[in-house]
């Protein structure tokens, strides 16, 4: 049985592709965002304050549309490159699988975060009502 490859990156050649360099300072931005967030419900578990919430979910509202955006970008271009790369293949639904599974990576990655975020951040609100009596 032959064995389907299938890439996800856009080739070189085609028009709006980016660069390594691109994709690696937009992964160092993502990067700094997960920090601040994980930062932000760390300081709120360590000295819980009803103002710090308010930041806590618009950073939370603003990765899930973020995974979402994500999934849904990368779902799209399965979607587009499946049907050129491999029209002529029968089994060219094992790259559709393959590039539907690799599509989960943002949601994975993304919701895992978020998982971890409002862990350490009920940790926070227990403190808070605690604190309020």
């Amino acid at each position: 049985m032959a064995q389907i490859r299938y890439t996800p990156t856009v080739p070189a050649t085609s028009a709006g592709s980016t660069t390594p360099d691109q994709r690696r300072s937009t992964r160092r931005a993502q990067g700094r965002r997960a920090s601040r967030r994980s930062r932000a419900a760390g300081l709120f578990a360590v000295r819980p304050a009803r103002r710090k919430l308010p930041f806590l979910r618009g950073m939370s509202s603003a990765t899930l549309f973020a995974i979402l955006s994500g999934i849904c970008a990368d779902l799209a271009a399965v979607g587009h490159h499946v049907p050129q790369r491999f029209a002529e293949d029968p089994k060219w639904y094992f790259a559709l699988i393959l590039g539907i599974g690799e599509s989960m990576a943002p949601g994975i990655i993304g919701f895992t975060l978020l998982s971890l975020v409002w862990l350490v951040s009920a940790v926070g609100e227990r403190r808070l009502a605690r604190a309020e009596g």
